[in-house]
């Protein structure tokens, strides 16, 4: 069921919570984002620092350059470090991240690890 489901997702992020407690607060589920970033974002590094950062903060997911000269992102976790990997990538010195489009998707359950695709 779907709140076993929660709790197996926050148990596996390393939150602590009480067996037979949902999880409280929007920080405590797991959330996954499709996300299109658009300026300059290929050439600069950017799929580089983003599965670094991602996978610092124990994120999952992937990230590609699209041929329009977007970045194609999905990421899934908490949704605070999600913020904090855009963040990061916004104030990296050579990307300049001029729009970010996003979609909310339904979480992956057992994704391990955050991934460099190639372009398509």
């Amino acid at each position: 069921n779907a709140a076993s489901a929660i709790m197996t997702m926050a148990w596996n992020s390393g939150l602590s919570w009480t067996p037979g407690r949902r999880p409280r607060g929007k920080d405590f589920i797991m959330v996954r984002k499709h996300i299109y970033f658009s300026g300059r974002v290929q050439g600069v590094g950017f799929r580089y620092q983003a599965a670094y950062y991602a996978r610092n903060l124990g994120l999952t997911g992937w990230v590609r350059n699209l041929s329009d000269g977007r970045v194609e992102m999905e990421v899934q976790g908490r949704e605070s470090l999600i913020s904090q990997l855009i963040l990061r990538l916004k104030n990296q010195p050579y990307i300049r991240i001029e729009g970010v489009e996003y979609q909310e998707l339904p979480v992956e359950v057992g994704e391990t690890k955050f991934s460099t695709r190639f372009s398509y």
